[in-house]
């Protein structure tokens, strides 16, 4: 068990010695995000600068739906010290990135997070407190060293082998952008449906009850149109799910049609159970979403989401751990 331990210290020490000698050539202002992930799924190590004034007014600026890909392609990519394109990373990897970028030059504290009291009454409104989050006690869970991102099933009966891999951010923007080409054309003909949706949805989050009820909605239609939002629902996470398949019988999957090919006629459901269940297994890293705290002398316990965008600094929040305040003379 002593050797185990040895071995434990020369391997941590051996990539501590790794990333100082890094650290050298990065300029000042750059903070180091050590990946849970090790090098596993990709780099070990990337350096970020803080968010520029013209980053934050468009991350602030820009739709909900597109903040996040704004966030990993228009601000992250440009922040990164190293050539390296964002989206190639894992979700979880953004998140750590994130998270270390608004500890660093922001604040320690994530302000205003809901919850549930009674985790047995999550359906009830009056259910949802708010909670600070000291993210100097978050934790991180560390991949299993076992783990490779090139992940094989070799069918028993046919022989054939099916090669997975981890999801990469990429994979989202990209079945975002082939579903919506896909369904342009179909949903502009329920445009009017989906306004009407829209006002009737606003009206009651404003609590404008009779003004909801006044919203009158084409029944057969709003059908119509509910279910075009299913089949391009199905479409998306089909897309994305593809692009999970590397390779096929030593045949790697260069583009998004061959592996929509693939996901139709070479791998069966009993493959994504048993992918599924290896990933679960092995690839899980990143923050742990548990998060501890007292509450009326009690400790509680609490998942939170941590989504990449609650980490986006708001234009009215200040810094409180990088600058001092001075009154200079003129020169």
């Amino acid at each position: 068990m002593e050797e185990l331990k040895q071995s434990d210290i020369f391997v941590e020490a051996k990539k501590a010695e790794k990333i100082i000698e890094k650290e050298k050539h990065v300029p000042t202002g750059y903070v180091p995000v050590i990946f849970s992930s090790g090098d596993k799924v990709g780099p070990e190590i990337l350096h970020f600068r803080n968010y520029s004034m013209e980053e934050l007014f468009e991350l602030a600026s820009v739709k909900q739906e597109l903040q996040f890909k704004t966030l990993v392609y228009k601000a992250l990519n440009n922040m990164v010290f190293e050539d390296f394109d964002c989206g190639k990373l894992h979700y979880e990897n953004i998140k750590e990135i994130v998270f270390t970028i608004y500890k660093n030059f922001w604040g320690t504290v994530l302000y205003n997070r809901p919850y549930y009291i009674d985790l047995e009454k999550t359906d009830k409104k009056d259910n949802i407190a708010y909670i600070d989050i000291n993210l100097n006690l978050l934790k991180t869970i560390d991949i299993n060293e076992k783990f490779k991102n090139k992940i094989a099933l070799i069918d028993k009966v046919s022989n054939k082998k099916i090669v997975f891999q981890l999801p990469k951010v990429e994979h989202m923007f990209l079945a975002e952008d082939a579903v919506k080409i896909k369904y342009a054309d179909k949903e502009k003909e329920y445009y009017d449906i989906k306004n009407l949706m829209d006002l009737k949805e606003k009206l009651l989050f404003e609590k404008e009850i009779e003004a909801a009820k006044s919203i009158e909605i084409d029944a057969l239609r709003k059908e119509e149109y509910d279910n075009l939002l299913k089949e391009k629902s199905k479409d998306y996470f089909k897309i994305i799910q593809a692009q999970l398949i590397y390779s096929v019988d030593g045949k790697v999957l260069e583009n998004i049609e061959e592996k929509l090919t693939a996901y139709k006629y070479d791998i069966d459901a009993n493959a994504w159970i048993e992918y599924k269940d290896i990933v679960e297994k092995y690839g899980k890293f990143g923050i742990n979403p548990d998060y501890e705290f007292i509450l009326d002398g009690k400790k509680l316990s609490r998942r939170f989401s941590f989504r990449p965008t609650i980490f986006i600094p708001s234009l009215d929040k200040k810094s409180d751990t990088r600058y001092n305040f001075q009154f200079d003379d003129w020169i």
